[in-house]
């Protein structure tokens, strides 16, 4: 009976649902300050048919580094998640232009320098 127990208890802990990696940028790499890792855009949020569908979303806190790419439908989603995580950020921050598009390639928005 205790087997039979934790045979269940086993089927019931395998069918949970599965662990989705975070958004914001976890540091693995101690060298470079966590603010300035960037933030990870879902695969789903790049899909696309056109350049239209694409837009730059800003991945750091400061705006020193290149930006990424998403469907436009989710540049609130990507703001809103830039704006919680760089809320006590207080390092440079750059204005610049690193020119570049937002396109469409192969189905996926992806920023092209």
């Amino acid at each position: 009976m205790k087997a039979l127990i934790v045979v269940v208890l086993f089927l019931v802990a395998c069918a949970a649902e599965p662990v989705q990696e975070p958004l914001l940028p976890v540091n693995e790499h101690p060298g470079i300050p966590l603010d300035e890792m960037p933030l990870q855009i879902e695969e789903q949020d790049r899909e696309c048919s056109r350049d239209s569908d694409c837009t730059f979303i800003e991945v750091t806190c400061s705006g020193c580094n290149p930006p990424d790419a998403a469907h436009k439908d989710y540049l609130v989603k990507y703001n809103e998640l830039l704006t919680d995580f760089c809320q006590e950020y207080t390092g440079v921050m750059c204005d610049r232009d690193f020119g570049g598009v937002a396109s469409c390639v192969d189905g996926e928005c992806r920023y092209v320098p």
